[in-house]
């Protein structure tokens, strides 16, 4: 199969590497700007001190960091785990 010319759509606006300081301590932080999927015309910032990943990967582990988030939180809302306790790990 031959190779293609069609170019991948980016999925980020815009990305850089900036220094932060937070308490005296200095570090570097991997901004990434994605469009916001509700209204095109807002960005969400991704930001990780992990910045050999590229953009794309900081793009995959933010979305699937967000779908745990919003599964627990069904979990709590809908079946009333945040009211059940667990005594012991065998329950």
């Amino acid at each position: 199969m031959a190779a293609s010319n069609i170019r991948k759509k980016k999925h980020y606006l815009y990305s850089s590497i900036v220094e932060a300081q937070y308490h005296g301590h200095s570090f570097l932080l991997k901004l990434v700007f994605v469009s916001n999927r509700g209204n095109k015309n807002k960005y969400l910032v991704l930001a990780t001190t992990q910045t050999k990943l590229s953009s794309e990967e900081i793009i995959q582990l933010y979305g699937r960091r967000w779908q745990i988030k919003t599964y627990f939180k069904t979990s709590k809302q809908y079946l009333a785990l945040d009211k059940s306790q667990v005594q012991s790990y065998d329950g």
